[in-house]
């Protein structure tokens, strides 16, 4: 077998199952392709790639979050992307969402709002749970008059939808480059340019504190982290939903967010993922 019939998988095992804001966050070692299963993140690389085990180990360890181990082996190469892209569908999320892949053909029925999304990662295509929630709690919530902002937007699809629902203006920023870029291309695939504008940046460049809702779809820790950010650039009776949470978050969260003049309006649940919608009192 030839070496370029060959692909490097990395295996990062951990102690807890990983969401995919944590696999994306390794996107920054250029894999060729990432997966999330119950052991912990699968990094694919190509047979032009030399990965550097030994750094990538290290970040994971400095992460804090409970990986345990790397693996690495040599599997034989299959069209990765191919593979992948046979596992995404076409989601209905809602009332009227619509998630459409690229490489999907889909007929729009009447009162679907349309969500078409590149995926090149692992989260933000409707997949995961915390996604499909966030979209269905900011369904009923987005009116047309509104400015919101989109923290940690990945590949833009909750600043997509708020856009598509009405919104006057739609502020999405993630830290990652790479997936600010994705975000920015379904931005241009969805024609919503004008109103949604994608940034790379920290919510502390962020100076508006007058949006009428804030969406944020991160790890918990991020958001116990950035709460009080959060909070101060809602306007007054303004809402804020937030996801990548587990049941067992719920307490933390609305123990920290209530003490900051929130209050808890909503709280759904898919599987063991759950979305807390807050309305600033």
């Amino acid at each position: 077998m030839k070496t370029e019939d060959k692909i490097t998988k990395v295996i990062l095992q951990s102690n807890f199952t990983p969401d995919d804001e944590i696999a994306a966050l390794f996107w920054n070692f250029d894999p060729d392709g990432i997966e999330v299963d119950e052991h912990g993140v699968v990094l694919y690389y190509g047979s032009d790639k030399n990965p550097n085990l030994d750094a990538i180990k290290h970040y994971a360890h400095n992460l804090n979050l409970g990986f345990t181990n790397l693996l690495s082996e040599e599997i034989i190469a299959k069209n990765w992307n191919e593979e992948w892209e046979k596992s995404i569908k076409i989601t209905k999320v809602g009332k009227h969402f619509v998630i459409k892949p690229t490489f999907r053909d889909y007929a729009p029925e009447q009162g679907d709002v349309v969500l078409i999304i590149e995926p090149k990662m692992s989260f933000g295509t409707g997949e995961h749970e915390t996604t499909r929630l966030m979209l269905a709690a900011i369904e009923d919530l987005v009116k047309p008059h509104m400015k919101v902002l989109d923290a940690g937007t990945g590949t833009g699809i909750l600043a997509i939808g708020a856009a598509k629902l009405g919104a006057r203006e739609v502020q999405a920023f993630d830290i990652d480059e790479w997936t600010a870029d994705n975000g920015s291309e379904n931005v241009l695939l969805n024609k919503v340019s004008d109103i949604v504008q994608v940034r790379v940046c920290e919510i502390a460049e962020i100076t508006d504190k007058d949006f009428d809702l804030i969406m944020a779809n991160i790890h918990k820790s991020v958001l116990i982290e950035i709460a009080g950010e959060l909070v101060e650039r809602i306007k007054p009776k303004g809402f804020l939903v937030l996801s990548g949470l587990l049941l067992e978050d719920e307490y933390e969260i609305l123990t920290n967010y209530e003490s900051r003049g929130l209050m808890c309006i909503s709280t759904m649940k898919e599987n063991e993922w759950i979305a807390l919608t807050f309305v600033k009192v």
